[in-house]
């Protein structure tokens, strides 16, 4: 393999993190994290790691120097994609691997594909599923507090996704020679109501974990009901649109993926549930 200089943005997340372990135990390659917070990014990474501050609202064309390859994901609401985008096009980067979603419209992401397609670069766009760790993410409080967890999803079904599986993924299209302008959705191999998932949750857990459907019981959910993405996300849960099982994450992988009930024992067997 040739020696690559691949970028992460994003570096510090769930994704990102994981995604930079991986390529820096790699031979020839080096890695620079792309993060908004220099000091935050310091603090969490590897010492051998170069970081750069990505100011979103502040495309700056010399950011990508030297970059081959670059994990792409979109900072936040205000990131000032166009401009990025004129610069990447006048860069190093020989390939742009983008994190999306399986249901793109639904989260705003079409015009990202929309952009990295457009640049003329090499491009492999990941579609990932519902993430596992959400539930210690945005559910550690209420499940620890009230052995509960809360959403509006009836028995919709979703094939949840493990952030290690996704990354190690991303790290293939990234050091691969091949993929090139593809298009993968990334699932789990179980598709799972959120009543399941708490089955599975409470079995690992050693207690039981109720899920409430705040769909039938709208006044649980008063904090999120005016939230639009919220409510399209769920609006497709509960018609199974993310009940989809595809084989592009086991291809990708080179192996299965992980499964909800290893997910459950990995982050919730002693009570923990960190990333």
């Amino acid at each position: 393999m040739q020696n690559l200089k691949i970028g992460v943005i994003g570096a510090t997340g769930q994704i990102g993190s994981h995604l930079i372990n991986a390529l820096s135990n790699r031979e020839n390659i080096s890695v620079c994290a792309f993060s908004r917070d220099i000091t935050r990014a310091k603090n969490l990474l590897p010492d051998s790691i170069e970081i750069r501050q990505l100011d979103s609202l502040s495309p700056n064309s010399n950011i990508f120097n030297e970059i081959n390859r670059i994990f792409w994901l979109v900072p936040d609401d205000q990131f000032r994609e166009a401009e990025w985008m004129d610069i990447v096009k006048q860069s190093s980067l020989e390939k742009i691997v983008l994190l999306s979603s399986i249901h793109p419209e639904i989260f705003n992401l079409k015009s990202s594909e929309h952009f990295i397609k457009k640049t003329g670069i090499p491009y492999i766009i990941l579609r990932p599923n519902t993430f596992m760790q959400n539930f210690n993410n945005f559910n550690h409080k209420s499940i620890v507090e009230n052995n509960a967890f809360y959403y509006p999803a009836s028995a919709g079904k979703t094939s949840f996704i493990d952030i290690r599986d996704i990354a190690t993924a991303a790290e293939q299209c990234l050091v691969s020679e091949n993929h090139q302008n593809k298009i993968y959705t990334l699932t789990g191999e179980q598709s799972l109501t959120y009543y399941n998932a708490a089955e599975i949750l409470s079995e690992a857990y050693g207690k039981t974990i109720r899920y409430i459907d705040t769909y039938e019981r709208p006044d649980l959910d008063s904090e999120n009901s005016s939230n639009e993405i919220w409510n399209h996300f769920f609006a497709g849960v509960r018609n199974n649109l993310f009940s989809e099982i595809t084989p592009d994450l086991t291809s990708l992988l080179g192996h299965p993926a992980r499964t909800f009930t290893q997910y459950a024992n990995d982050y919730w067997k002693n009570r923990t549930a960190t990333i």
